[in-house]
């Protein structure tokens, strides 16, 4: 069946609460992705948070843009669980994903907070593997390095 999974984890400086508050906006969600990708939102899901989506059911669409500007991707956002404040489950479909699930962590530490980030895929066509796998580790690392700028890192 071709299914992928990559594993992003990073400890920041800020409280979970806080981190949270940021990871579950569609605006938090699109400073991550920026400048590479940008995740358009439809009016009706304006000011919509992820933890208050409905569970098991698209939320809505989603053009994927690449730079901000040139479609590459049409998803269909559904969450199916979250424990609020430390837990997030997206189970989506795309064009170019069968299946895309995404499951985002926060654990407090003894300072800050570690975000973990935890993707299986399966690509459409089996072939695009092994560079749509390199294509989301790139995004997420560069996701947890803006998550970092915005809100430090702490020290290995």
């Amino acid at each position: 069946m071709g299914e992928w999974t990559i594993t992003v984890s990073t400890h920041l400086l800020a409280g979970d609460e806080k981190v949270w508050a940021h990871v579950v906006s569609m605006e938090g969600v699109n400073y991550e992705l920026t400048p590479w990708v940008r995740m358009s939102v439809p009016e009706s899901a304006r000011g919509l948070t992820l933890d208050l989506a409905p569970r098991g059911e698209r939320a809505f669409f989603s053009w994927l843009l690449f730079l901000g500007l040139l479609p590459f991707d049409r998803h269909a956002l559904t969450i199916t669980e979250v424990d609020p404040g430390r837990r997030f489950l997206e189970d989506s479909t795309s064009v170019l994903q069968r299946s895309w699930r995404h499951e985002r962590m926060i654990r407090p530490a003894a300072r800050g907070c570690i975000v973990d980030d935890r993707v299986t895929f399966v690509p459409r066509v089996a072939l695009f593997g092994p560079a749509t796998r390199l294509f989301v580790e790139g995004i997420f690392r560069h996701r947890h390095r803006r998550l970092g700028a915005r809100f430090g890192l702490a020290p290995p």
